[in-house]
């Protein structure tokens, strides 16, 4: 005995007894299956179907409970998206450009820039055309189709390295452009494309317009300069962390003295004293007015403290000086 192709499983159910139809299943079945079959426990039919909300526990739906579902399914799905897009991201942060354009590529990788269309719709009265070549500016548009900025695109060292594909995200293009792996060629592309919205807005907004072979050439020397200022503030920090205090001898003092420059307020004078086992003994600050160089304020903040008489209450001091030019001289005078 067969059952027909669409059989429905209440055909497989004995009315009588309510239960599974044992011989039907048999005749069906293997062994094995009508096993699994027959654990299944079947209700009277006292009970009424209801429909039930799975993700709830009281199997009740309420908006709160279905918007909650939603938002689970929807933070799964970030999630996943997320963790495509993570390596992406920190390259771009990464990146040796200055903090503005990394937040500029952020936003023109998010299509959200303010263009013509973006702002059209938003104040209909504006007008959507490109203030360069009067066509509709869209993004794709503003970076790639007008012909002043591909004008400057051919000037530039960057021409057929990132193409944007036909239909093709800002996402993806910049994605592209990172898996080629030229880090630095891709730096300099990036502070065009800024310096290109830079420029796009000063004409729009002042009527400024520089020539184009000028704007790849101060594009190139932002970046120079933005590299240079960064090494040497990685060269302050190394120089920095090396001058680490160390405390002097068993029955010594260390005697610190420093100066900063105020403006047109004039310097700041410190003194510090600290023993060998680094405890503060005397702590002194002074103001001075005027104009002063930085050496000059060092040597003030060492007479600072000659005038507390450190040496007469601490005989076994040390003086200390972060100014080298200070120091070489008060060596020199002894």
């Amino acid at each position: 005995m067969g059952l027909p192709v669409d059989a429905a499983v209440w055909e497989l159910i004995d009315p009588d007894l309510e239960w599974w139809d044992e011989t039907l299943l048999e005749s069906c079945f293997p062994s094995d299956i009508v096993k699994a079959i027959k654990q299944i426990p079947l209700r009277g039919n006292e009970e009424v179907d209801t429909l039930v909300w799975h993700n709830s526990k009281s199997g009740n739906y309420t908006v709160r409970e279905g918007f909650k579902s939603w938002l689970a399914d929807f933070l799964r799905q970030e999630v996943v998206e997320t963790q495509g897009e993570a390596e992406v991201w920190r390259q771009i942060w990464k990146l040796n450009i200055p903090p503005k354009i990394r937040h500029f590529l952020w936003r023109f990788m998010r299509e959200i820039l303010p263009t013509g269309v973006q702002v059209h719709k938003r104040y209909p009265r504006r007008s959507d055309r490109c203030p360069f070549c009067g066509l509709v500016e869209t993004q794709t548009q503003t970076f790639c189709e007008c012909q002043w900025v591909s004008r400057i695109w051919r000037r530039s060292e960057f021409t057929g390295l990132f193409q944007l594909k036909d239909d093709d995200s800002f996402y993806n293009w910049v994605k592209r452009a990172l898996e080629k792996g030229e880090v630095e060629k891709f730096e300099g592309w990036c502070v065009l494309l800024w310096y290109l919205w830079k420029e796009r807005n000063a004409h729009l907004f002042n009527g400024a317009k520089l020539l184009e072979e000028e704007i790849v050439v101060r594009a190139k020397y932002l970046l120079e300069d933005y590299k240079i200022h960064q090494g040497r503030q990685k060269e302050q920090l190394a120089i920095q962390e090396r001058q680490v205090w160390k405390r002097p001898n068993q029955g010594r003092v260390s005697v610190c003295t420093d100066a900063g420059i105020l403006g047109d307020e004039g310097a700041g004078l410190g003194v510090v004293i600290r023993d060998s086992s680094g405890r503060f003994c005397l702590a002194a600050t002074k103001r001075v007015p005027g104009k002063w160089k930085v050496e000059e304020a060092e040597a003030l903040a060492t007479e600072f403290e000659a005038q507390m008489d450190v040496q007469g209450h601490f005989p076994n001091a040390v003086l200390e000086s972060d100014c080298q030019v200070l120091v070489q001289k008060l060596q020199a005078a002894h």
